[in-house]
């Protein structure tokens, strides 16, 4: 299971939380998508030749674009929506910058940042995000154990990172179109190597954020999926 980041949206580029909000790529995000749909697809079929892939994704429409890309190149037809492969519901900071936040919150990002399981006003509470992204990640990954039909899931940067804060894996950049594979041991999920499809789809190292001849959009601000920010948490 090789679960991947969306790509760039111009929400990224104005540094502005998206969470719920449905804001389809940019014309560099669907350029990203195309660019990884080629890169996956040499990916995948070293490893399973003419194997059928499923691909799946998050209903949200940058999700939804890059899985469409992927399936294309693929030649797999279908994209299977998931709604819970969402990213986390940020409720009245959708839309707004890190700046807008603070200025109408003052001091909730701070501690919300900090792991003060603090309430996003309208927004979805970290136990029901996490059970929801860990249980569509678990379903999935057995699924595709179980089946032997090897699967992508397309989803959001706050998602993945999500996910490998709860297997205890340390906090890193979640480029667009990166992601890192997961697999089923028989009763549980274990992290695989990271995998920047923008690039070689091999264990990522330090790479420039301009390389392909656009940004990637590195790990910005929370809940905003940034773009040429600092490294700190994002959604």
């Amino acid at each position: 299971m090789l679960v991947v980041r969306h790509g760039l949206t111009q929400w990224n580029t104005d540094q502005r939380w998206q969470g719920w909000a449905d804001i389809p790529l940019s014309d560099t995000g669907r350029r990203q998508a195309e660019v990884a749909a080629k890169s996956l697809s040499t990916l995948l079929r070293g490893l399973h030749g003419d194997s059928y892939i499923r691909i799946a994704s998050s209903d949200l429409k940058r999700a939804h674009a890059t899985a469409r890309a992927f399936a294309d190149e693929l030649g797999t037809g279908e994209v299977v929506r998931i709604e819970a492969l969402r990213e986390r519901n940020v409720g009245e900071w959708a839309g707004l910058t890190s700046r807008e936040i603070n200025l109408r919150w003052p001091g909730v990002l701070d501690r919300w940042r900090n792991g003060e399981h603090v309430p996003l006003p309208g927004g979805e509470d970290e136990a029901g995000f996490r059970e929801r992204i860990f249980g569509a990640l678990s379903h999935e990954t057995r699924r595709a154990a179980e089946s032997g039909t090897p699967s992508v899931l397309v989803s959001h940067g706050g998602a993945i990172r999500t996910i490998e804060a709860l297997l205890e894996i340390e906090a890193r950049h979640v480029a667009n179109v990166g992601g890192r594979w997961f697999f089923w041991n028989g009763t549980s999920v274990v992290p695989g190597h990271e995998v920047d499809l923008l690039d070689d789809p091999a264990p990522l190292a330090t790479r420039s954020a301009t390389e392909n001849g656009f940004s990637r959009g590195t790990r910005g601000g929370d809940g905003f999926e940034g773009h040429e920010q600092p490294a700190v948490t994002s959604l």
